[in-house]
C-alpha cells in the first residue's frame, strides 16, 4: 500500500519579530503608532531580554497628562504569514456569467503598481473572499515566528482633559514643545490670593488599581422568569425571599397614623407565632419599646429570635422618627398624642458610647487602619435591662421608658408631674419642659455616677428639684439645671483609662 502524504513543510525566516496587541481598532496607521508615545519603545522591547519589559499606551495621545496603559509580555508561539494575491484589475462582471466586464472605477493611469501592503487601516477585511476568488493564484509564505506578544489586559486610569484648562494649555505650548524660546516664555502667576474660577490641579494617579477585580458573580439558582400580570412582561422573581415589611416611620408633625399593617403576615409558623406572642404584651399596655419587647417575650435571646422578632415589629404597630415618642412601637391605631395618659410611655434616650481607650505606651501603628465592620453594642442577658432602677444600668439600649423608670426619686417626680396644657410634639410631650429637663438632668449623673463609681445621694439634688416645672420662652432641652458637679479627677480618669474604656453619655430628645 502507498504511504500516505506527509503534509507540506515550510521554512519560517530568521528574523525576531515581536507582536503588540492594540486594544483600539486602528483606523488610521499613523495615530495608532502615535498612541504608544514618542521614546521609541519597540526599539526598547526587541533590543531587550528583560521579561518585564512593557509597553505604554496613551489613549489621548495629545494630551500630555493623560496616564498609560502598561503592557504585559506574553510568551507565545504564532507565525507571520505574508499573502499576496493578484491586484484588482478594475473590472468585475456577475459571477458566472458571460457577460462583458465592467469597470470599477476609472484607472488614472495603466502603468504596473508596486505590491500594496493591506495589513492595517482595517484593509485586511476582504482578504478571505480575495482568497475564494484567486484560487491558485495566491502565494504564502511562513516570514517570521512571534516567541513575544505584548498584550493590554490593564484597567486605564481616571483622567480629567486639559484641553480647555488656560493653564495647562499655556503649559503645553510652552514648556513641553523643547523650544528654549517657547520654555522662556512660560511664567507662574506669583499673586497671593483666591483667584476667580481658579483650576483644580488633577493627581497625576486617580486609582491605584490596575487589575480588575474577578467578583465571581453567578446567578441566584432561586431566580426565576415571570410574566407581570399588568404590564405583559417578562420580569425575575426570587423564589426563596421572604417578603418583608418595614416598620412604619412617622414624622412628629404627622396628623394621621396608620390603622394596621399594609399587608398580611407571611405564612411562617415562627414568625406567626411571634406576632402572637407580642400582641399579648399589648393587652397589658399599648407602647412598648423594642428592648422591652425582647426583655418579655418569652424567648431565649439569640440571633434567630432576635430576627424573628424584626420581622414581626411591622405588624404590631408604628413608631415615631423624633417627638416625645421617638422610636417606641405604638399600637396601630393608637395616637398618644391625643390624651395625657399616655405620657407615661413617653420616651427618654441618652447617646451612650462606650469607646476603646488605646493604651499610650503600645508601638505605633501607623495612621490608616483596615476596613473593620461596625462593632455593635452587647446585648445584656438581664431581662430587667429596659427598667432603670438607680441602682444599675444596661448599655445594650439608649431608650427608656417614663413608666420603666422605677428609681424612687425619679419615679416619684414622674408621678407626681403636673400635665402640659398643650401637648409639645417636638420635645416635651404631654410633661412641662422644666419637668422634663430635670428628669432628663437627673438620671443623666446617676448614670454617671453607675459607670464611675461615683456615690451620688438623693439630697445632692435638692437644687435641681427646686427647679420650676414650667420655665416661659424655653425650647426644651435648652433648660439649665443645676446638678453635682460629676467631671472626673486626674486620678479618677486615669483609674477609668486603666480599665480599658471611656464612657461618654449625652442626653437628647
Amino acid at each position: 500500500e502507498p504511504e500516505p502524504a506527509l503534509a507540506p513543510q515550510f521554512e519560517i525566516g530568521t528574523r525576531e519579530v515581536v507582536a503588540v496587541e492594540h486594544p483600539a481598532i486602528i483606523q488610521n496607521l499613523d495615530n495608532g503608532i502615535k498612541t504608544f508615545g514618542d521614546n521609541q519603545p519597540f526599539e526598547r522591547i526587541i533590543n531587550c531580554t528583560d521579561p518585564e519589559e512593557c509597553i505604554p499606551l496613551y489613549l489621548r495621545f495629545r494630551d500630555p497628562t493623560c496616564p498609560p496603559i502598561l503592557s504585559q509580555s506574553t510568551s507565545t508561539q504564532n507565525i507571520v504569514l505574508k499573502i499576496t494575491v493578484p491586484k484588482r484589475t478594475g473590472r468585475r462582471r456577475k459571477k458566472g456569467s458571460q457577460d462583458p466586464f465592467t469597470k470599477d472605477a476609472p484607472w488614472e493611469d495603466d502603468e504596473p503598481r508596486e505590491p500594496e501592503l493591506c495589513s492595517h487601516s482595517r484593509m485586511d477585511t476582504s482578504l478571505w473572499r480575495r482568497l475564494q476568488d484567486n484560487i491558485g493564484k495566491y502565494t504564502c509564505e511562513a516570514v517570521a515566528e512571534i516567541k513575544q506578544t505584548h498584550r493590554f489586559r490593564g484597567l486605564a486610569d481616571f483622567h480629567q482633559s486639559t484641553t480647555h484648562m488656560p493653564f495647562f494649555s499655556k503649559f503645553r505650548d510652552t514648556a513641553l514643545t523643547g523650544n528654549i524660546e517657547k520654555m522662556r516664555e512660560f511664567k507662574f502667576d506669583t499673586s497671593r490670593g483666591p483667584k476667580p474660577n481658579e483650576e483644580i490641579i488633577m493627581p497625576t494617579n486617580i486609582t491605584p488599581y490596575s487589575l480588575p477585580f474577578n467578583w465571581s458573580w453567578q446567578q441566584n439558582p432561586h431566580i426565576s422568569q415571570e410574566t407581570d400580570p399588568v404590564t405583559g412582561k417578562p420580569i425575575l422573581v426570587n423564589t426563596s425571599r421572604l417578603e418583608r415589611l418595614q416598620v412604619v416611620y412617622l414624622p412628629h408633625y404627622m396628623e394621621n397614623i396608620p390603622e394596621g399593617p399594609s399587608q398580611e403576615p407571611p405564612d411562617d409558623q415562627d414568625v406567626l407565632q411571634i406576632i402572637e406572642n407580642i400582641k399579648e404584651l399589648y393587652n397589658a399596655r399599648p407602647i412598648w419599646t423594642r428592648r422591652a419587647i425582647i426583655n418579655k417575650v418569652n424567648y431565649a435571646v439569640t440571633e434567630a429570635t432576635l430576627h424573628l422578632i424584626r420581622l414581626a415589629l411591622p405588624y404590631i404597630g408604628y413608631r415615631f422618627r423624633d417627638g416625645p415618642f421617638k422610636d417606641a412601637i405604638i399600637q396601630f391605631g393608637l395616637d398618644p398624642r391625643k390624651d395625657p395618659k399616655y405620657r407615661m410611655y413617653q420616651t427618654i434616650y441618652f447617646q451612650l458610647a462606650e469607646r476603646e481607650v488605646r493604651d499610650p505606651n503600645a508601638p505605633w501603628t501607623g495612621t490608616f487602619k483596615p476596613a473593620k465592620t461596625p462593632k455593635r453594642a452587647k446585648r445584656s442577658n438581664d431581662k430587667l435591662s429596659h427598667f432603670f432602677d438607680g441602682r444599675d444600668v444596661a448599655v445594650d439600649g439608649k431608650i427608656w421608658q417614663m413608666c420603666d423608670v422605677t428609681d424612687p426619686l425619679l419615679a416619684k417626680l414622674i408621678k407626681e408631674a403636673p400635665i402640659s396644657e398643650t401637648f409639645d410634639a417636638k420635645n416635651d410631650g404631654w410633661f412641662c419642659n422644666g419637668t422634663l429637663a430635670k428628669i432628663r438632668a437627673i438620671m443623666k449623673v446617676k448614670m454617671i455616677a453607675l459607670h464611675t463609681g461615683r456615690v451620688v445621694k438623693d439630697e445632692d439634688f435638692k437644687k435641681a428639684l427646686e427647679m420650676p416645672d414650667i420655665i416661659p420662652d424655653r425650647e426644651g432641652g435648652r433648660v439649665w439645671i443645676p446638678v453635682p458637679d460629676m467631671r472626673l479627677s486626674k486620678e479618677e480618669m486615669e483609674k477609668l483609662r486603666a480599665s480599658g474604656k471611656d464612657f461618654t453619655i449625652m442626653s437628647g430628645m
